[in-house]
């Protein structure tokens, strides 16, 4: 695993099985300058995800392995790391880190205590199953969120619905938010300074999408949008209160007014702005730079750089030995496109 840096940020490249590179970026990182390989630290088998607490400069890594699931922790300072097996009888694939209790969480229970180098027992998820499909920590009010599915060989929810698992990480209990007009869940976003949960919702047989908040004060859902395209992933901006979904369907014919499929929701306005584009331009993924207030997408025909200030988007190079605070290097950029600002 190379690790780059540039001043205090800290980028991990994780070489996958079937040859392909898996990049865990720190949203700041691409408005930063170019950066340098300053170490390769030996992870377990199979490095897949990544969690950093920057409070204690400690990395974080899950090693997806063929004996078991291994759990790597490196020290920023010296790039020494630890590497031992997840115990549970559940494979996580995601990880999580409350950098204020210092402790990381997966979708499967499990709690890794950093203070004292030891895994608890799983916390029992409501449900017959023992896993969920995503992780996410409010570390504000120490609560951990965690997607859960329903129906065929994925019950973890108990009744009907998908729900997300709430857990408490000063008492380790769970509660249960049922999403009733879901049929699977897809990512989710935190935004700890309204105390708001956004959800990736799939229906319809999975052809359709809604963007779904929770109030993690009283757990009580609100449906932001319906009917939408797939919502495949969620990011937000707490600085902005701007929530952003990247949406997927490859059914649209229609012209591109943006090579990327989203919708944008203003928590302040409680409005939102859609855009769909055409199949060239279906979007897998989304992420927030908060401290240049930029939005990437990653869609079907290029890398989609947002701007919010300037309600403008240009399809350039996520190259991270190369990152651009600008815009991207001569060779890639479009001419910037206008869009719809929320209202």
């Amino acid at each position: 695993m190379n690790v780059y840096k540039h001043r205090t940020v800290l980028v991990a490249l994780t070489a996958v099985l079937c040859g392909g590179v898996a990049i865990s970026l720190t949203p700041e990182l691409a408005a930063q300058t170019p950066l340098s390989v300053i170490a390769t630290v030996h992870a377990g088998f199979n490095p897949m995800k990544l969690a950093v607490n920057e409070n204690t400069n400690t990395i974080f890594a899950l090693n997806l392995g063929y004996t078991g699931t291994q759990f790597t922790v490196i020290d920023g300072a010296t790039n020494t790391a630890t590497t031992s097996t997840i115990p549970g009888s559940y494979q996580p694939y995601f990880l999580a880190v409350n950098t204020n209790t210092n402790k990381v969480y997966t979708e499967t229970g499990e709690i890794y205590d950093v203070a004292t180098a030891s895994w608890s027992q799983p916390v029992p998820l409501v449900g017959s199953a023992g896993a969920g499909s995503a992780v996410a920590v409010n570390q504000t009010t120490n609560k951990i969120y965690i997607l859960g599915e329903s129906g065929e060989g994925s019950a973890l929810c108990a009744g009907s619905s998908p729900c997300v698992q709430v857990l408490d990480g000063a008492t380790n209990t769970v509660s249960q938010v049922p999403l009733p007009s879901c049929t699977s869940l897809t990512s989710e976003a935190i935004d700890e300074v309204t105390n708001k949960i956004f959800v990736g919702c799939l229906f319809n047989n999975n052809v359709s999408g809604s963007l779904i908040e929770i109030d993690g004060a009283s757990n009580t859902v609100s449906t932001i949008s319906s009917g939408l395209p797939p919502v495949t992933e969620v990011d937000v901006n707490p600085g902005t209160g701007m929530v952003y979904a990247s949406l997927s369907n490859n059914s649209l014919s229609g012209p591109a007014t943006a090579p990327a499929q989203y919708e944008i929701f203003n928590e302040s306005t409680s409005s939102t702005t859609t855009n769909l584009g055409n199949y060239s331009s279906l979007t897998n993924y989304v992420n927030v730079n908060t401290v240049a207030n930029q939005v990437f997408f990653q869609s079907a025909s290029c890398n989609y750089i947002y701007s919010p200030a300037t309600n403008t988007g240009i399809c350039g190079s996520f190259d991270i030995t190369s990152p651009f605070p600008g815009g991207p290097p001569a060779q890639y950029p479009r001419n910037p496109v206008p869009l719809t600002p929320p209202h």
